[in-house]
């Protein structure tokens, strides 16, 4: 998913202006209790940019497209292992 995006670089933000992702595992301690405590597995942190919206929602939306396949996918091979 993250290596398909166009405009989302991975790394971490120090206050620029372009969009990145940061994939974690949630092991980041954090002083304050998380939003979503009952998420599990991977997860990644997104710092949206200055770079146009449109372009922006196109990319995420391109991420979206190769998370939903491999998905797919995955339950495939689960359904035919049964």
């Amino acid at each position: 998913m993250l290596d398909s995006y166009h405009l989302f670089a991975i790394g971490a933000s120090w206050g620029g202006f372009e969009s990145l992702v940061l994939p974690t595992t949630k092991t980041i301690t954090r002083s304050i209790e998380p939003a979503f405590p009952l998420l599990v597995g991977p997860t990644a942190r997104y710092h949206v940019g200055l770079e146009e919206v449109e372009d922006l929602k196109a990319d995420l939306r391109r991420g979206m497209e190769v998370l939903r396949a491999f998905g797919n996918g995955a339950a495939s091979e689960n359904a035919g292992g049964r």
